[in-house]
Protein backbone atom coordinates (compact mmCIF):
# COMPACT_ATOMS: atom_id res chain seq x y z
CA UNK A 1 0.00 0.00 0.00
CA UNK A 2 1.24 3.56 -1.12
CA UNK A 3 1.80 5.42 2.14
CA UNK A 4 2.29 9.57 2.75
CA UNK A 5 4.50 10.17 5.83
CA UNK A 6 3.69 14.13 7.03
CA UNK A 7 4.83 14.96 10.52
CA UNK A 8 3.50 17.76 11.85
CA UNK A 9 4.88 19.86 14.68
CA UNK A 10 2.75 22.27 17.04
CA UNK A 11 4.94 25.44 17.43
CA UNK A 12 2.80 27.60 18.99
CA UNK A 13 -0.25 26.91 18.01
CA UNK A 14 -2.06 25.08 20.69
CA UNK A 15 -2.87 29.12 22.51
CA UNK A 16 -1.26 27.46 25.96
CA UNK A 17 1.02 30.52 26.53
CA UNK A 18 0.87 33.93 26.04
CA UNK A 19 4.65 33.96 25.40
CA UNK A 20 4.57 31.50 23.14
CA UNK A 21 3.57 34.87 21.01
CA UNK A 22 6.31 37.20 21.51
CA UNK A 23 9.08 37.91 19.17
CA UNK A 24 11.34 36.37 22.07
CA UNK A 25 9.84 33.63 22.59
CA UNK A 26 9.30 32.68 19.12
CA UNK A 27 12.92 33.55 18.51
CA UNK A 28 14.84 31.49 21.00
CA UNK A 29 11.92 28.25 20.53
CA UNK A 30 12.97 28.65 16.19
CA UNK A 31 16.97 28.49 17.27
CA UNK A 32 16.50 25.07 19.23
CA UNK A 33 13.40 23.99 16.36
CA UNK A 34 16.66 24.76 14.22
CA UNK A 35 19.14 23.07 16.42
CA UNK A 36 17.85 20.05 17.16
CA UNK A 37 14.50 19.50 15.31
CA UNK A 38 15.03 20.22 11.86
CA UNK A 39 18.26 18.77 12.14
CA UNK A 40 16.61 15.35 13.43
CA UNK A 41 14.07 15.44 10.26
CA UNK A 42 17.19 15.88 7.96
CA UNK A 43 19.18 13.38 9.39
CA UNK A 44 16.61 10.80 8.60
CA UNK A 45 17.70 7.79 6.59
CA UNK A 46 15.22 8.57 3.84
CA UNK A 47 13.71 12.06 3.41
CA UNK A 48 10.48 10.42 1.76
CA UNK A 49 7.86 12.74 3.78
CA UNK A 50 6.84 16.24 3.96
CA UNK A 51 7.11 18.63 7.79
CA UNK A 52 4.70 20.80 8.46
CA UNK A 53 5.75 23.52 11.82
CA UNK A 54 2.22 24.87 12.81
CA UNK A 55 1.70 28.61 14.50
CA UNK A 56 -0.70 30.50 15.19
CA UNK A 57 -2.25 33.16 12.36
CA UNK A 58 -1.45 36.59 14.08
CA UNK A 59 2.55 35.38 15.01
CA UNK A 60 2.87 35.09 11.43
CA UNK A 61 5.55 38.38 10.91
CA UNK A 62 7.23 37.19 13.54
CA UNK A 63 7.82 33.56 12.80
CA UNK A 64 9.04 34.69 8.86
CA UNK A 65 11.25 37.35 11.11
CA UNK A 66 12.88 34.53 13.32
CA UNK A 67 12.70 32.26 10.05
CA UNK A 68 14.84 34.84 8.03
CA UNK A 69 17.53 34.85 10.63
CA UNK A 70 18.67 31.06 9.41
CA UNK A 71 19.24 29.15 6.17
CA UNK A 72 16.18 28.88 4.04
CA UNK A 73 14.12 25.45 5.17
CA UNK A 74 14.11 22.26 3.13
CA UNK A 75 11.53 22.03 0.42
CA UNK A 76 9.53 18.99 2.65
CA UNK A 77 9.03 21.39 5.64
CA UNK A 78 7.44 24.12 6.18
CA UNK A 79 5.63 26.80 8.56
CA UNK A 80 2.12 26.99 7.71
CA UNK A 81 -1.34 27.78 9.95
CA UNK A 82 -3.17 25.14 10.85
CA UNK A 83 -5.73 25.41 8.14
CA UNK A 84 -3.35 25.52 5.55
CA UNK A 85 -1.99 22.19 7.36
CA UNK A 86 -5.21 20.69 7.03
CA UNK A 87 -5.86 21.53 2.78
CA UNK A 88 -2.16 20.98 2.35
CA UNK A 89 -2.15 17.22 4.02
CA UNK A 90 -5.73 16.22 2.29
CA UNK A 91 -4.09 17.21 -1.08
CA UNK A 92 -0.95 15.38 -0.98
CA UNK A 93 -2.44 12.25 0.26
CA UNK A 94 -4.75 11.97 -3.11
CA UNK A 95 -2.88 9.97 -4.40
CA UNK A 96 -1.83 7.51 -1.40
CA UNK A 97 -3.58 4.52 0.38
CA UNK A 98 -2.66 5.46 3.91
CA UNK A 99 -1.86 8.60 5.72
CA UNK A 100 0.70 8.28 8.29
CA UNK A 101 0.35 11.58 10.29
CA UNK A 102 3.50 11.76 12.80
CA UNK A 103 3.55 14.28 16.02
CA UNK A 104 6.99 15.48 17.12
CA UNK A 105 6.89 18.30 19.54
CA UNK A 106 9.13 21.35 18.11
CA UNK A 107 12.40 20.72 20.39
CA UNK A 108 11.83 16.90 20.35
CA UNK A 109 13.83 14.32 18.01
CA UNK A 110 13.34 11.20 16.60
CA UNK A 111 15.85 8.38 15.69
CA UNK A 112 17.28 8.76 12.40
CA UNK A 113 15.79 5.39 11.42
CA UNK A 114 11.94 6.21 12.14
CA UNK A 115 10.42 6.78 8.65
CA UNK A 116 12.28 4.08 7.48
CA UNK A 117 10.65 2.11 10.04
CA UNK A 118 7.16 3.47 9.10
CA UNK A 119 8.01 2.73 5.53
CA UNK A 120 8.11 -0.72 6.56
CA UNK A 121 5.47 -0.66 9.08
CA UNK A 122 1.97 -3.26 8.28
CA UNK A 123 -0.86 -2.05 10.34
CA UNK A 124 -3.29 -4.15 11.63
CA UNK A 125 -5.98 -1.83 11.33
CA UNK A 126 -6.93 1.41 10.24
CA UNK A 127 -7.40 3.86 12.07
CA UNK A 128 -4.38 3.09 14.76
CA UNK A 129 -2.36 4.90 17.02
CA UNK A 130 1.29 3.91 17.17
CA UNK A 131 2.49 4.28 20.72
CA UNK A 132 6.21 3.93 20.89
CA UNK A 133 6.69 4.56 24.89
CA UNK A 134 10.63 3.87 24.56
CA UNK A 135 13.60 6.69 24.49
CA UNK A 136 15.87 9.27 26.06
CA UNK A 137 15.76 11.75 28.12
CA UNK A 138 18.68 14.43 27.35
CA UNK A 139 19.31 17.64 28.90
CA UNK A 140 21.33 19.61 26.37
CA UNK A 141 22.14 22.11 28.51
CA UNK A 142 23.40 19.59 31.40
CA UNK A 143 24.56 16.90 28.86
CA UNK A 144 23.17 14.55 30.74
CA UNK A 145 20.82 11.71 29.12
CA UNK A 146 18.88 8.68 30.71
CA UNK A 147 16.86 6.24 29.09
CA UNK A 148 13.12 6.92 29.56
CA UNK A 149 9.85 4.96 29.38
CA UNK A 150 6.65 6.77 29.32
CA UNK A 151 3.46 5.79 29.18
CA UNK A 152 1.49 8.60 27.00
CA UNK A 153 4.74 9.67 24.96
CA UNK A 154 3.84 12.96 22.78
CA UNK A 155 6.01 10.84 20.14
CA UNK A 156 2.34 9.27 18.18
CA UNK A 157 1.61 8.34 14.92
CA UNK A 158 -1.60 8.31 13.88
CA UNK A 159 -2.65 5.95 10.55
CA UNK A 160 -5.44 6.96 8.32
CA UNK A 161 -7.08 5.70 5.31
CA UNK A 162 -6.23 8.43 2.87
CA UNK A 163 -9.80 8.46 1.62
CA UNK A 164 -11.05 8.20 5.14
CA UNK A 165 -9.02 11.49 5.91
CA UNK A 166 -10.16 13.74 3.36
CA UNK A 167 -13.31 12.86 4.59
CA UNK A 168 -12.97 14.43 7.85
CA UNK A 169 -11.91 11.04 9.92
CA UNK A 170 -9.94 12.24 12.83
CA UNK A 171 -9.06 10.32 16.68
CA UNK A 172 -9.15 12.86 18.87
CA UNK A 173 -6.86 12.90 22.01
CA UNK A 174 -9.53 14.48 24.11
CA UNK A 175 -7.60 14.48 27.05
CA UNK A 176 -3.96 14.96 26.03
CA UNK A 177 -1.36 12.18 24.52
CA UNK A 178 -2.89 10.10 27.54
CA UNK A 179 -6.06 9.69 25.34
CA UNK A 180 -3.82 7.31 23.12
CA UNK A 181 -4.75 4.27 25.89
CA UNK A 182 -8.51 4.85 24.73
CA UNK A 183 -7.85 4.62 20.65
CA UNK A 184 -7.23 1.77 18.57
CA UNK A 185 -3.62 1.46 19.51
CA UNK A 186 -0.63 -0.24 18.65
CA UNK A 187 2.37 -0.18 20.95
CA UNK A 188 6.05 0.18 18.59
CA UNK A 189 9.59 -0.04 19.26
CA UNK A 190 9.09 -2.04 22.29
CA UNK A 191 12.04 -2.04 24.32
CA UNK A 192 13.69 -0.44 21.65
CA UNK A 193 14.44 3.97 21.87
CA UNK A 194 13.29 5.43 19.16
CA UNK A 195 13.21 9.44 20.34
CA UNK A 196 14.49 11.68 22.21
CA UNK A 197 12.30 14.00 24.85
CA UNK A 198 14.80 16.63 25.07
CA UNK A 199 15.16 19.25 28.24
CA UNK A 200 16.65 22.67 27.86
CA UNK A 201 16.65 26.43 28.75
CA UNK A 202 13.14 27.29 27.35
CA UNK A 203 10.91 24.26 29.45
CA UNK A 204 9.14 25.62 31.83
CA UNK A 205 6.74 22.25 32.95
CA UNK A 206 9.37 19.96 33.27
CA UNK A 207 13.05 19.56 34.36
CA UNK A 208 15.73 16.90 34.20
CA UNK A 209 15.82 16.56 37.96
CA UNK A 210 12.13 16.72 38.26
CA UNK A 211 11.67 13.62 35.57
CA UNK A 212 14.54 11.47 38.14
CA UNK A 213 12.52 10.90 40.37
CA UNK A 214 9.97 9.29 38.22
CA UNK A 215 10.70 5.59 39.19
CA UNK A 216 8.60 2.15 38.72
CA UNK A 217 8.67 -0.09 41.67
CA UNK A 218 10.57 -3.31 40.48
CA UNK A 219 12.30 -1.81 37.44
CA UNK A 220 15.92 -0.14 37.62
CA UNK A 221 15.79 -0.06 33.96
CA UNK A 222 13.73 2.11 31.86
CA UNK A 223 13.64 -0.59 28.89
CA UNK A 224 12.97 -3.42 31.28
CA UNK A 225 9.36 -2.06 31.27
CA UNK A 226 6.06 -3.74 29.53
CA UNK A 227 4.31 -1.66 27.07
CA UNK A 228 1.78 0.16 29.54
CA UNK A 229 -1.80 -0.60 28.19
CA UNK A 230 -3.55 1.24 31.05
CA UNK A 231 -5.12 4.92 30.16
CA UNK A 232 -6.39 5.73 33.81
CA UNK A 233 -2.56 5.23 35.43
CA UNK A 234 0.47 7.17 34.82
CA UNK A 235 3.60 5.70 34.21
CA UNK A 236 6.71 6.79 33.75
CA UNK A 237 10.41 5.67 34.92
CA UNK A 238 13.78 7.32 34.66
CA UNK A 239 17.19 5.54 34.01
CA UNK A 240 19.34 4.58 34.92
CA UNK A 241 21.04 7.78 33.47
CA UNK A 242 24.24 7.18 31.21
CA UNK A 243 27.17 8.39 32.94
CA UNK A 244 29.81 7.52 29.54
CA UNK A 245 30.05 11.00 27.46
CA UNK A 246 31.40 9.00 24.59
CA UNK A 247 28.12 6.70 24.76
CA UNK A 248 25.85 10.00 25.03
CA UNK A 249 27.69 11.57 22.00
CA UNK A 250 27.25 8.04 20.02
CA UNK A 251 23.26 8.07 20.93
CA UNK A 252 22.78 12.22 19.82
CA UNK A 253 24.42 11.01 16.60
CA UNK A 254 21.57 8.52 15.50
CA UNK A 255 19.60 11.14 16.18
CA UNK A 256 20.72 14.65 15.10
Amino acid sequence: MKKKIVFVIPFNNRYSSDAAGTADWIRSRIGIFMRYTLRSLLKQDTQRFQAFVLYRPQSEALIQAALAQHPPLPGHVSFVTKPVYEAKVAEAVKEYDLLYEVNLESDDMYHRSFVSLLERHVPKKSPVVLIPQYGYAYDSVQNRMARFFFWAPSFLTTVYPAEAYRAGLRLQLSQGYRSALTLPREFICVRQPIWINHVHSDNTGISFTRMSYWKLKGYTDAFSVPPWNNGARKAAHFGPEIADKNQIRRILNDYF
